[in-house]
């Protein structure tokens, strides 16, 4: 797997330990395979979802790639007994002597990484999607650092519940989801459902009250989205109350409460098909739901 690289100086800051990763939005490496940042990193998902927002209405702030859906995540491992989450970097005459503490948490937090690949993959495998593609960046003399430049299907960025979706699968691992031994789809469902009876975290919020089950429709039936451009699947105009679409992320529209009225009710209608009940819980906006077919 080819090394990008990407300018590291006053990017990859603070230490995230063993529980979490940052994202953002990225472009197309040039001929050197130097990465363009488009926005900042961000630990929240829906923190990244506004910043596409963002991008979509401004110009100024880059061009995405709406072929394809292309992000940075790294994070950083704490060296043990040294540091804690406010502890400023080592300094560079210290890094030989902690670089060796620092190799246990390397490969826990590479550990991590793959399991989040490996469902990503798992679910793509699934539903007949193109297999994202994880490219290893080029760490230059951070010891800490583990970093990914990720390609993937332009699906995975369609509306901000999709992209959220997205982080939250790579992000499974930092919760604790260790995976199955055999890495199949049925063994993948099994062991997330027993995931979330135990644990009460991000992703079992997800897994728990049926919400899989949507979450399967979601991935299935994409054609409910119809052929609307990525800047109108984001635009706030389409929501409900003047709402700002903060929080518009998977949960939202799992749980009912997107105040995209339009996507919600053609969301409920695919999973009649399925014979999945699924409740709208946002009052109607008759002038975000004029026109709606």
């Amino acid at each position: 797997m080819r090394l990008h690289k990407i300018n590291h100086t006053g990017l990859f800051t603070g230490f995230h330990g063993l529980g979490g990763i940052k994202f953002c939005m990225a472009g197309i490496p040039n001929k050197k395979k130097f990465v363009v940042r488009l926005t900042s990193f961000q630990g929240c998902r829906e923190n990244l979802t506004s910043d596409v927002r963002k991008l979509l209405r401004r110009k100024d702030l880059g061009k995405i790639d709406t072929k394809r859906t292309r992000l940075i995540a790294y994070t950083k491992v704490l060296v043990p007994g040294v540091q804690n989450y406010m502890s400023a970097p080592i300094p560079p005459k210290d890094i030989p002597k902690y670089r060796k503490k620092c190799e246990a948490n390397l490969k826990i937090g590479q550990r991590k990484f793959e399991v989040g690949q490996k469902l990503v993959h798992c679910i793509e495998e699934q539903h007949g999607w193109p297999l994202s593609r994880f490219y290893k960046i080029d760490p230059e003399s951070d010891f800490q650092f583990i970093g990914y430049y990720i390609v993937g299907s332009s699906r995975w960025q369609k509306t901000p519940h999709y992209l959220s979706l997205y982080t939250l699968l790579m992000r499974s691992g930092w919760y604790g989801f260790e995976g199955p031994k055999r890495w199949n789809y049925d063994s993948v469902l099994e062991t997330l459902h027993d995931y979330g009876r135990r644990k009460g975290d991000h992703l079992a919020n997800i897994i728990n009250c049926g919400r899989f089950d949507k979450m399967h429709v979601l991935l299935r039936e994409q054609k409910f989205l119809v052929k609307r451009d990525m800047k109108t699947m984001y635009s706030t105009n389409r929501l409900a109350r003047r709402d700002n679409g903060y929080n518009e992320g998977i949960y939202k529209i799992l749980s009912g409460g997107t105040k995209d009225l339009r996507l919600s009710h053609r969301f409920r209608d695919a999973c009649k098909q399925y014979g999945i009940r699924y409740t709208v819980n946002v009052k109607r906006d008759e002038d975000v739901l004029r026109g709606m077919v």
